[in-house]
């Protein structure tokens, strides 16, 4: 009997290779049966786009006035540098030269000038003189928000008391964002709007190696951009709870370039060092500072900025709804100050985002949609209730610009219904709308589910090109 281990047989070795064959070629299967669906879905999803295109030549376009001048003519800055110059005062730089922004490959900067804030000022509309009911007027039209005298005077006191965001941000800034990180709590956006944050370039930039909840640990941010193509020329403020020196620490180990600690009035300021070599010397990350103003707030600001910051007075920025500060509505506070009140900014419907537009020159939404006079200026508010409520006032150019929106509000809604995206007729036909004057009232009650849908696609787009 031999020792020798036995060999296998002719038949053992051709069953074995027959199973690896097999498992072989089913894997090959799978992965091109994948392929195949991938690509087929990639396939379909363009056509569609091309069939939309196509059919309903829905050739969206927004054409802004983008700012060319720095983003340091804040609150009322140039009236103050007018009243007190005395030679020391601020002096503003040439115009904006384009930045590299450390999270895209281009930065473009062919903008047109700034616009005056001062002329787009949204008037407080006049307080209803009487009671108002809920009975509806079946002689206007149903998308008129006239129909309800009570939903109407709501639109109007929550217009009135939004902040004035033109006075908390840079003077020539064409959007200002105002949001109420503490009202997320609980509500059905609260995950995906943390998602969104943490994707954001400011938060992986200062924030992204810490343990910061952009829901829980921080109250309320107000974002303004005179040109969002340019990273260095946003404004950015966070209003917090976070000890100082805790937040030193996240900020240095965040941070992707070496950061220098350096005080300003005898607070904290840090400034990245373009000397350490990890971009180039005129990318946009080095021309931002971090000042530490107080105990609860941060600013995302351009250095020129800090010594006018101290100084230059802003109308007061919080309404007199405000319990803290009835009866101060003539008090003259300092911009910080100001800025300081950004999470006691309130409301009537008690909104979660605060937003202005100014400087739109042009809307072009394709042949399908009738054409319309852009509105020159828009503000408005979003609650975070299971379905978001939203006001909005557009300011145009003439009455007649007004009027001719509103009338052909129904047909924007129709053609919209038409292009085959599900829900954005509902979407748009739940908002109700109607001129005076100048201005557009619009309010309706928006589909939670798109809101959260339009959420997680915007926070998968910011993860995706975070490098």
């Amino acid at each position: 009997m031999s020792d020798s281990p036995t060999e296998p047989s002719v038949e053992t070795q051709s069953s074995e290779s027959d199973i690896i064959i097999s498992r072989r070629e089913k894997n090959l299967v799978r992965l091109a049966m994948w392929s195949i669906s991938l690509l087929i879905h990639v396939l379909g999803f363009i056509a569609i786009g091309t069939y939309i295109d196509w059919r309903y030549n829905t050739d969206i376009q927004i054409d802004m006035n983008w700012a060319d001048t720095p983003l340091t003519g804040f609150g009322m800055m140039e009236e103050y540098v007018a009243e007190e110059g005395d030679g020391e005062g601020y002096e503003p730089p040439p115009p904006v030269e384009s930045d590299e922004d450390p999270f895209a490959e281009e930065v473009a900067d062919n903008a047109t000038p700034a616009l005056d804030p001062d002329s787009i000022i949204i008037p407080e509309p006049e307080p209803e003189p009487e009671a108002v009911t809920d009975v509806i007027d079946e002689s206007l039209p149903a998308h008129d928000l006239r129909r309800q005298k009570a939903r109407l005077a709501a639109v109007k006191a929550d217009v009135a008391s939004m902040p004035n965001l033109h006075v908390l941000a840079p003077g020539n800034a064409r959007v200002i964002v105002l949001i109420r990180n503490d009202r997320l709590k609980g509500s059905r956006f609260e995950s995906s709007v943390r998602r969104l944050f943490r994707a954001f370039p400011d938060y992986r930039v200062a924030l992204g190696a810490s343990q910061i909840d952009p829901v829980n640990d921080i109250h309320a941010m107000l974002i303004a951009t005179a040109n969002p193509n340019l990273y260095a020329e946003t404004f950015l403020v966070v209003s917090h709870d976070i000890p100082t020196e805790q937040l030193k620490t996240y900020i240095s180990a965040s941070f992707p370039t070496r950061i220098n600690w350096s005080e300003h009035n005898g607070r904290p300021l840090a400034t990245p060092d373009s000397t350490d070599g990890k971009y180039r010397p005129g990318s946009g990350i080095y021309k931002r500072s971090l000042y530490l103003p107080d105990e609860h707030t941060v600013l995302f600001l351009k250095p020129e900025v800090l010594p006018t910051l101290d100084v230059a007075h802003v109308d007061a920025i919080v309404g007199t709804r405000d319990e803290a500060l009835e009866g101060n509505a003539e008090k003259k506070q300092t911009f910080l100050e100001s800025l300081g009140q950004i999470a006691q900014s309130d409301s009537v419907s008690m909104p979660t985002l605060f937003l202005m537009v100014q400087g739109i020159e042009n809307i072009s939404l394709g042949s399908a949609f009738p054409n319309f006079e852009a509105p020159a200026a828009m503000t408005g508010s979003l609650s975070t209730a299971d379905n978001p409520r939203l006001n909005m006032q557009a300011l145009f150019k003439t009455p007649e610009a007004a009027k001719d929106f509103a009338d052909k509000w129904p047909e924007i809604v129709s053609a919209a219904s038409r292009m085959g995206i599900p829900g954005l007729g509902g979407l748009l036909g739940a908002i109700a709308v109607t001129n005076e004057d100048k201005q557009v009232l619009m309010s309706g009650d928006l589909n939670g589910t798109m809101i959260g849908l339009v959420l997680m696609f915007a926070a998968s787009f910011l993860e995706r090109n975070a490098d």
